[in-house]
């Protein structure tokens, strides 16, 4: 990248990023490192043209293992009405993968160094 002149690095972050909760003793720390390590790289390496971001995944992903997990919870909850609006309460993998291609096609004018996202019936910062 540093060659080329240009490039994009994101990290993926989660809740414990930017605040430590009860029962994550052994998450949080490792969290906040990649969230300082992207400060760190940003400013560093931004000015020869490579973009760091860091991306804050506040919730469940719409995964094979997180996914099937809360939708099996959702069905022994008989809880049909997340069933029903599974998109409204899990983050698609699709929809990450266009925000992830959205930090690396910024132009260079408006770069974002760290943005959440969270899928629109999570509650800000996910206590799963």
């Amino acid at each position: 990248m540093l060659a080329a002149g240009h490039g994009t690095i994101v990290f993926t972050g989660a809740t414990g990023s930017l605040r430590g909760m009860p029962g994550l003793s052994s998450f949080s720390p490792g969290k906040f490192g990649l969230r300082s390590l992207a400060q760190i790289l940003t400013r560093e390496y931004q000015s020869k043209g490579i973009h760091t971001a860091h991306l804050v995944v506040d919730g469940p992903v719409d995964g094979k293992l997180i996914g099937g997990v809360v939708r099996r919870k959702w069905q022994r909850e008989g809880d049909s009405d997340k069933l029903a609006e599974a998109e409204a309460y899990l983050m698609q993998p699709s929809d990450l993968a266009n925000i992830y291609w959205y930090l690396h096609t910024q132009p260079r004018s408006s770069w974002t160094q760290e943005l959440d996202v969270r899928a629109q019936m999570e509650p800000m910062f996910s206590r799963l």
